[in-house]
């Protein structure tokens, strides 16, 4: 999938049937970035430095 904000939000958009335009999809381009970033840190694992081999993963 491409890194450009607006290649991913109106694949995003026209994949979910949903229609934008104007300033509605300009906000959506702009903000898309930041929401993209809190939802990969909610799936974000850390391992921590004293993980060992006994540990369930």
């Amino acid at each position: 999938m491409s890194d450009d904000p607006g290649t991913v939000v109106r694949a995003l958009l026209t994949a979910a049937g949903l229609p934008a335009q104007g300033a509605e999809l300009d906000g959506l381009i702009a903000t898309y970035p930041g929401r993209r970033a809190a939802v990969d840190a909610l799936y974000a694992v850390t391992i921590p430095e004293d993980d060992s081999e006994d540990t369930v993963q």
